[in-house]
């Protein structure tokens, strides 16, 4: 075990000129979750909606609010969709939590890639995220853990605010240069967690050690890679 957890990441290949398949991805996810007995599930930027085929703030919600309800007792961070809410003329980059009790929170990217252009281009506004937020309790557990997307952490706007006991910090990724050992924040003995999705093989977890981060030992398949 991790820190007494057993992490999976998802191996998803995504991009912003590909199609995602949001009913697929849970499926695989599901899966994974089911074979792996992960307590502890990542996925990567993009995995669930992108702008080609960006789907409503409403039916994403749906969608993972559904699949919430099935596991119970895990801390799944599924990835990220871009959606949009036509009632508010905006778009979000945005990324689900699904607690151990089954709860549902969302945290907002906070930078830009492309997003301001693609919701320029579609009539919409690009509602960036509040960084406080990207830090959070872990119920059910002791302890607190980050969530950055992408850019976010490159940034490294989480410096500037508390993180008590972080135990975590998960990066969801498109198309990022790897961690920035400098911007890893957790504890001494934290476990940093890198899921990457445009390229699926560069994602991993390490430890925390002083300033260094340490490669877990894990084990890949086509779908995931496990650290035990």
């Amino acid at each position: 075990m991790v820190n007494n957890e057993r992490i999976a990441i998802v191996k998803q290949k995504t991009s912003y000129l590909e199609k995602q398949d949001i009913e697929a991805y849970l499926a695989k996810v599901s899966v994974i979750a089911n074979r792996t007995r992960a307590s502890i599930i990542v996925g990567p930027e993009l995995s669930l909606s992108s702008p080609v085929n960006m789907l409503s703030l409403s039916h994403l919600e749906k969608k993972i609010s559904d699949f919430s309800k099935c596991f119970k007792g895990r801390l799944i961070l599924p990835g990220t969709g871009i959606v949009k809410d036509d009632e508010n003329k905006s778009m979000y980059n945005i990324a689900p939590i699904i607690f151990r009790d089954g709860s549902v929170s969302y945290i907002h990217k906070n930078s830009s890639h492309v997003e301001d252009l693609i919701a320029e281009s579609n009539g919409l506004n690009y509602k960036r995220g509040d960084v406080e937020k990207e830090i959070l309790f872990d119920k059910g557990k002791n302890g607190n853990f980050a969530v950055e997307i992408c850019r976010d952490h490159g940034i490294g706007k989480l410096k500037n605010i508390s993180k008590p006991n972080l135990k975590f910090q998960f990066v969801l990724a498109n198309n990022l240069s790897g961690l920035f050992p400098e911007k890893v924040l957790v504890e001494n003995g934290g476990i940093a967690v890198l899921a990457e999705g445009r390229k699926p093989e560069d994602s991993w977890a390490y430890f925390k050690r002083n300033r260094d981060l340490i490669p877990l030992k894990g084990s890949e398949t086509e779908d995931y890679i496990l650290f035990n």
